[in-house]
């Protein structure tokens, strides 16, 4: 009555690396979002942290105008199990972060005084849905036709 498959056991899979963007499909992107408007340069801005911070999206939606320091090249990011890290942004996401904060997101704002650094409806800061709907339309925009996950970016 013993079970012959008992000491039987099944091959190690190993977990396959994430998917990702070629080089050109990440320049393509980011250039998508229209610059000469106030959501275009949000988007472009949203981008260019995504990518050069590797943040998660729901990292990025949720940050919050206190959370920038343009003087140093950083970003404070509440992460998992609300651990709060430093994260450097790099140059160029540095310059669209400065030029999102001083034309485009007053423009946004009813109330500036709300923390949420990227709104959506109300002033509130964007779910992590509406962004993704906003990269899909920018991929497309962008010639990407591959499916895209919210890691794509993160790990390109």
């Amino acid at each position: 009555d013993s079970d012959p498959l008992a000491n039987v056991s099944l091959p190690k899979v190993r977990p396959s690396l994430p998917d990702t963007l070629e080089e050109d499909e990440v320049e393509r992107l980011l250039l998508a979002p229209d610059v000469g408007t106030p959501l275009g340069v949000r988007d472009r801005t949203m981008l260019e942290l995504l990518y050069a911070c590797g943040l998660r999206v729901s990292e990025l939606v949720g940050l919050t105008g206190d959370a920038v320091n343009l003087r140093q090249g950083v970003v404070r990011v509440r992460g998992k199990g609300d651990k709060d890290r430093l994260v450097p942004m790099g140059e160029e996401a540095a310059e669209w972060l400065a030029q999102y904060l001083k034309t485009a997101r007053p423009a946004l704002m009813q109330d500036p005084t709300r923390p949420a650094l990227f709104p959506g409806r109300g002033d509130n800061s964007m779910t992590r849905q509406t962004f993704w709907h906003r990269i899909k339309a920018h991929a497309i925009t962008a010639g990407i036709s591959r499916p895209l996950s919210p890691h794509t970016l993160r790990h390109a």
